[in-house]
């Protein structure tokens, strides 16, 4: 009886950290089963949050900027957590963005909107009252890959006499939240190490590991002025073409297809809006948004798998990307991205 019972509690334990690892999303619950999830995964010491405070002032119809800044160090970073209030969701934000030393690791033209596009593509099922920013991807099927994004800020950054010189998340409301609205901010941390594997290859000569690996993100808007044909699109990948894309994400309403070649080869080619949501959701376990077309480079969200964006000798590739639409229109598109802070 009590090996029987040893064993359940090793389950348990055991079931409490990979919920709290990536195994199993914390903004996978609706309402309060995420906070349900996170506490479960204290219990066994991985996961922990630290409410952070504002300086703004959030009231019925304002606009104004709430700004959390000074966001502790020393921890490993998991994502940050949302939670809305009163007449307040996560659609009426104008402005998401977070900075981290001298860089925007989420631009400031993110809107609560495509942010929840994003989130619910992942199969986070983000709703009106929980948001969730991650940093690890909680739907990758591998333990150790699910965490390379996650900010440690336990790390000496070269130049500087801390890990960051800033870390700030800025949050601005579009104004058409009616009485009462409140907002809370978490940010979820795990005790653990974030993983360290050495990479280095013949084509890079900058040796770094994975502890300072970031997930961020960068955007672009393309105007597709010719109806009924392709368009180009610029893709914004960083300054950098050793930097890792995890995904391509296009909010358009009248594209219909896309093709890309790299090195004059294609790769891609006529892609149909449809054939796209069929290869997402069956074979890429996504769940498919509607007017959102995405690229998804990793295997079940596993970024060794990402898009590469040089030749085999180091050099930078050469790309071209199309997307027909059947009536111009300006689009959105965001990029995830897998790379060292001082490559963003």
């Amino acid at each position: 009886m009590k090996s029987i019972l040893y064993f359940l509690i090793l389950s348990l334990s055991w079931a409490m950290a990979y919920a709290g690892d990536g195994g199993i999303s914390i903004a996978a619950f609706a309402n309060s089963d995420i906070a349900g999830l996170i506490a479960a995964s204290m219990l066994c010491g991985t996961v922990y949050r630290i409410p952070l405070n504002y300086t703004g002032t959030l009231a019925a119809s304002s606009s104004e900027k709430l700004i959390f800044q000074n966001i502790p160090q020393g921890h490993v970073v998991k994502g940050f957590l949302i939670k809305f209030g009163g007449t307040f969701v996560a659609a009426d934000l104008a402005e998401l963005s977070i900075r981290l030393g001298a860089k925007n690791i989420l631009p400031v033209n993110v809107t609560g909107a495509d942010f929840l596009d994003l989130c619910d593509w992942k199969g986070m099922t983000a709703d009106a009252t929980y948001m969730f920013i991650p940093f690890f991807d909680p739907k990758c099927h591998d333990e150790v890959q699910s965490r390379l994004g996650e900010i440690d800020t336990t790390i000496r950054i070269i130049g500087q006499e801390r890990p960051y010189s800033e870390f700030t998340l800025t949050i601005r409301p579009d104004g058409t939240q009616s009485a009462s609205p409140t907002i809370s901010v978490e940010m979820v941390c795990d005790t653990r190490p974030k993983p360290q594997i050495p990479v280095s290859t013949g084509a890079d000569p900058d040796f770094f590991d994975t502890t300072r690996l970031i997930r961020c993100w960068t955007y672009a808007d393309v105007y597709c002025g010719n109806a009924n044909s392709y368009n180009p699109i610029t893709m914004n990948f960083g300054t950098d073409s050793r930097n890792n894309v995890c995904n391509s994400a296009i909010f358009t309403a009248n594209g219909t297809k896309f093709q890309y070649s790299k090195d004059n080869v294609q790769y891609l080619s006529d892609e149909a809006v449809g054939f796209n949501t069929f290869w997402q959701k069956e074979l890429q376990f996504r769940v498919p948004q509607s007017g959102l077309y995405v690229l998804d480079f990793t295997d079940g969200g596993q970024p060794f798998s990402s898009l590469d964006l040089q030749r085999p000798d180091g050099s930078a590739a050469s790309f071209k990307w199309e997307l027909y639409v059947t009536s111009a229109e300006t689009v959105r598109v965001y990029n995830e991205l897998l790379c060292p802070y001082e490559r963003l």
